[in-house]
């Protein structure tokens, strides 16, 4: 079946639900994109319109993925691997939402590193109770997606690790969640940084604690200060690893969570095939 016959019988499917008991709008969508919906006659302009206005996008679907999954030896997840990064380049290109969407983006990311690092698991310790002995955790507590990325220390580089809970997870939360809008606590946010006494790093025009510092080689030192600035925010409604990961999110940075991707796909790679 080639792309104009699907798409017209995608058509007509919608043509029948346009003549449903309270669906008049659809009707009438229709014809404010193209006209007279009447028509039982499709030229090649009028498919390419709807191809565009459905979201249609038969080119990705028939495009190699740029991450290679070709080691995972189950083809359902494989198959789903693949899937999700060309959903994932659809938000990136605009095809979904008619323009891009970088948390959408993010979301599907998420799901090919939470995917890849299920199978790693998977082919390393087999059962769950195995897993669970190797994050040294209870038999009846749940491994945590924090807990499977701490088995990859030994050969997945902290920042790495690091940047896919920190900004693509948590991406993906506020995706969820859908809280992706900077609020005016911005500017407050800022002066508590400011006025906090905790190291900081300068990115733009903006502030950030230096939380490695606050957590790991100056624990000591600011630990305390770093937890009562976290209360503080709390108690003001806001989540300090949230709002950095919106002020983050604000430049798009597609680049960057794609080749973070394909990193960790080819340590998990090198891992399995020693």
């Amino acid at each position: 079946m080639d792309n104009r016959e699907a798409i017209i019988k995608t058509i007509d499917k919608i043509a029948q639900l346009s003549k449903q008991p309270g669906n008049k709008w659809l009707l009438d969508e229709l014809r404010s994109k193209w006209g007279d919906t009447n028509s039982t006659t499709y030229n090649n302009d009028s498919i390419s319109n709807i191809e565009r206005y459905l979201a249609i996008d038969y080119n990705i679907d028939e495009m190699a993925t740029q991450i290679d999954y070709s080691f995972v030896k189950d083809e359902v997840l494989r198959l789903k691997l693949e899937t999700d990064w060309r959903e994932m380049l659809r938000y990136r290109c605009g095809v979904r939402k008619h323009e891009p969407d970088f948390f959408e983006f993010c979301r599907y990311a998420n799901l090919q590193a939470e995917g890849i690092i299920n199978y790693y698991c998977h082919i390393k310790y087999g059962t769950e109770s195995n897993l669970k002995r190797a994050c040294n955790i209870d038999e009846e507590k749940n491994v945590t997606y924090g807990k499977k990325l701490s088995l990859l220390t030994n050969f997945v580089p902290y920042n790495l690790r690091n940047f896919l809970y920190e900004k693509l997870y948590q991406a993906r939360n506020i995706q969820s969640h859908r809280g992706v809008e900077i609020g005016k606590e911005h500017s407050w946010i800022q002066e508590q940084i400011r006025k906090s006494g905790l190291p900081v790093r300068r990115v733009g025009e903006n502030l950030f604690v230096d939380r490695y510092k606050c957590t790991k080689s100056e624990k000591l030192m600011y630990e305390e200060s770093y937890n009562g600035f976290l209360e503080n925010l709390k108690n003001a409604g806001i989540d300090y690893l949230t709002y950095e990961v919106k002020i983050w999110a604000i430049s798009s940075p597609y680049d960057e969570v794609e080749n973070s991707l394909c990193q960790l796909v080819g340590k998990i790679r090198e891992n399995l095939e020693k």
